[in-house]
């Protein structure tokens, strides 16, 4: 019976122990080096870095301090949406005038094969054979190795903004904004919603 006596006042204490432990938490803002307070995304690289995307830039934690990217360090536009690290450790800017890959503490941007400029990205993928796609507002492009080629998914789509992407079970979702559309098993697309 003591066994489970001990046991039952453990259980209950245990919420006052853990409450004892605390959190702090640490607000960080301009004065503290953040390049702006209105974030659209955080992301923390393969490094431990974090990132932070603003609408006024780029900033790097390392946990002690942060560093600030700009124009002037290659970003297209300093209103940062996206923020993604592919398989061979490559890191992507998505901006709201294209996107640029960090590349020996700079951003290179790389041009469209159909000349499109400035254009809204939306995300990038990665696909599960290690293709790397960004989703724009003129639809998805494959980069290759110095520039991104344009690629059609679904027929009537080929200029469409595509939201997101999701490969599942040997299937591929396609978001637009107006429809889900599916590329099932066989090869056939469907549209769902």
């Amino acid at each position: 019976i003591l066994k489970g006596f001990t046991g039952t006042i453990i259980l209950l204490l245990l919420p006052v122990i853990l409450f004892a432990q605390g959190f702090s938490f640490k607000l960080y803002s301009v004065s503290d080096g953040l390049t702006g307070t209105s974030v659209h995304i955080p992301f923390q690289d393969s490094n431990g870095y974090l990132w932070v995307g603003t609408t006024s830039g780029l900033s790097r934690f390392d946990g002690k301090q942060f560093v600030n990217f700009s124009l002037e360090d290659g970003l297209p536009s300093l209103n940062i949406g996206k923020i993604f690290q592919d398989s061979k450790g490559r890191l992507w800017i998505g901006t709201v005038t294209g996107a640029a890959q960090f590349k020996k503490n700079r951003f290179v941007t790389y041009p469209f094969n159909d000349d499109f400029q400035n254009p809204y990205v939306f995300g990038f993928t990665e696909t599960k054979d290690k293709r790397l796609w960004v989703l724009t507002s003129r639809g998805v492009y494959e980069f290759k190795d110095h520039f991104w080629e344009k690629i059609f998914l679904c027929k009537g789509y080929e200029n469409t903004a595509c939201r997101n992407v999701v490969e599942k079970d040997g299937e591929l979702f396609v978001c637009y904004p107006h429809d889900i559309v599916c590329r099932n098993k066989d090869g056939i697309w469907l549209h769902i919603a």
